[in-house]
């Protein structure tokens, strides 16, 4: 991931977001694509997720997913809503 404010995202953060990148938006999606961490079993919960999401926000300044996906190959966050 090319944005310099990704080195501040823990490793379930990251792993979130490369859920995002393969294409998993919606938080049911990311839910069914991310297992829990750390026993390997069950799911990370929906409420996880968008604790996860709001702390990626926050630290990586990506207040929209379509961000969140431009800044990981390397673009800036959109300046207008369409």
């Amino acid at each position: 991931m090319a944005s310099r404010n990704f080195g501040r995202l823990t490793r379930s953060e990251l792993r979130i977001v490369r859920a995002i990148l393969a294409g998993n938006t919606s938080t049911t999606e990311l839910v069914a694509a991310l297992p829990a961490p750390t026993s390997g079993k069950g799911r990370i919960s929906k409420r996880t997720i968008q604790t996860h999401l709001g702390s990626i926000s926050g630290r990586a300044g990506a207040f929209r997913k379509a961000d969140l996906v431009l800044m990981a190959v390397g673009g800036k966050p959109c300046e207008i809503d369409l």
